[in-house]
């Protein structure tokens, strides 16, 4: 016979998602844009206190008017605080106080991984490998309204993605590996649930993915039944 005989094997396809993110304490650099107050004197002077929720003294600084042109400037750096930071400042002219602005500030960088600022543009990154170091810097602008002041925080997050386990095929953010092993749908994903932690029967959502494991596959000479996550138990 001319052909390849092929045997059809009923297996299962498991993954993990590996990125992990690097957990530091480095400061926040925030940035408060404001312009002169108030409309009817004119201040010389401007000072700004931040203290923590529990009222402790983290920075006290005047600046002079001059250096407002137009808008007047002035930088925090911050580490990140469960309370948040209350901040105040105050315009006055020869030592009296003339008006004061205060507002409660957060650091917003709790999860580096899943950062949602409801933003409208996403960055998506492609190609990266298992133990992969990257960096993104992040700068969020908040308008606060009611103060007619600007705030923008910037940061750094680090990120990395972790080492596949041994013999698992690497693609981007996933490991892959085929049981060959005849199990039902539920006993297939608990075996897959015990060979990583994290890992399950995969879930291919993207062509990309798809493609992948095809191309992987054909390179053997027999032809796999599998169950993914997405296969119905009956």
């Amino acid at each position: 016979m001319g052909g390849t005989e092929r045997l059809w094997l009923l297996a299962s396809l498991c993954q993990v998602v590996l990125l992990t993110c690097e957990q530091h304490l480095n400061p926040v650099e925030v940035e408060v844009v404001f312009h002169s107050f108030p409309s009817t004197k004119d201040s010389d002077t401007y000072t700004v206190t931040c203290r923590t929720a529990s009222n402790q003294l983290m920075y006290m600084e005047p600046f002079n008017h001059s250096a407002c042109s137009p808008d007047c400037k002035m930088s925090l750096r911050l580490v990140e605080d469960p309370g948040g930071y209350n901040i105040t400042l105050r315009a006055s002219r020869k030592d009296t106080t003339l008006e004061a602005k205060a507002f409660h500030f957060s650091i917003q960088h709790d999860d580096y991984c899943s950062l949602d600022l409801e933003t409208s543009q996403t960055t998506k990154l492609k190609g990266l490998q298992p133990g992969t170091r990257f960096k993104a810097k992040v700068v969020v602008t908040t308008f606060l309204k009611h103060l007619n002041m600007t705030l923008k925080q910037s940061f750094s997050s680090g990120m990395e993605t972790a080492q596949c386990p041994p013999d698992w095929l690497a693609d981007g953010r996933s490991c892959y590996t085929v049981r060959r092993k005849g199990l039902t749908w539920s006993d297939a994903q608990h075996h897959c649930s015990g060979l990583a932690a994290g890992s399950h029967l995969a879930d291919l959502q993207t062509l990309e993915d798809l493609l992948f494991i095809s191309s992987h596959l054909r390179r053997h000479n027999n032809l796999l039944l599998l169950w993914t996550g997405l296969n119905d138990q009956k």
